[in-house]
């Protein structure tokens, strides 16, 4: 059985921030048909601005201790990016805290209803 998030739709997500519907990244609403890694994608930017905001870390020292470009960090703040694996386990590594929202698929609800006739 597929899940809603399986679907060959979901391979040509846009950005994150391209499905904001309402407010500022990365606390706006969302779209209501935004793709999973749009969700993720905005609660990855939101824990990594409240770690940062809370350590007193700046961009720039921030992307120095881990080191990624400072541009990599601006950008996943502002939704333009998705962080691959390697710049999430720096990141995690160096505020550490969880920054991956393990499990947000499943408060996340469907931006469909999925068609059971395909199933």
């Amino acid at each position: 059985m597929q899940e809603w998030w399986e679907g060959p739709e979901l391979r040509d997500d846009q950005v994150p921030c391209r499905y904001v519907a309402a407010g500022e990244w990365p606390n706006a609403r969302l779209q209501v048909d935004a793709p999973l890694s749009a969700h993720y994608g905005q609660e990855v930017a939101r824990r990594l601005k409240a770690a940062m905001d809370q350590q007193r870390i700046s961009q720039r020292t921030l992307a120095r201790l881990c080191a990624v470009a400072q541009a990599t960090v601006s950008r996943i703040l502002r939704g333009d990016v998705l962080p691959d694996l390697g710049t999430l386990a720096k990141l995690e590594a160096v505020l550490g805290i969880d920054i991956y929202p393990t499990g947000l698929y499943r408060r996340t609800p469907s931006p469909t209803t999925p068609d059971d006739s395909r199933h």
